[in-house]
């Protein structure tokens, strides 16, 4: 398992478009990733509903997870949609 502290960075926060583009990666085959608030419980981010429903806002860390196949690069590629 990879896990990595992120900053959202965009300025109208973690919105549908981003969201989207992270359900994708997590949909990957054999790929578990969930996010969530620093020391809060992390929701699949599998589901566009349960990324968009944290309402996460520009300026907040947030911790990412990614267990699976090729996770380092995964969670890589996570970190530059949410930075």
């Amino acid at each position: 398992m990879a896990t990595t502290e992120v900053l959202i960075g965009n300025v109208e926060g973690l919105h549908a478009r981003p969201a989207a583009e992270l359900v994708r990666i997590a949909s990957n085959a054999g790929l578990e990733v969930k996010l969530g608030r620093v020391n809060q419980a992390l929701v699949p981010a599998n589901s566009i509903l349960a990324i968009l429903g944290l309402g996460l806002r520009s300026g907040e860390r947030i911790t990412v997870t990614v267990t699976g196949p090729d996770e380092a690069a995964r969670l890589a590629e996570i970190v530059s949609i949410l930075a």
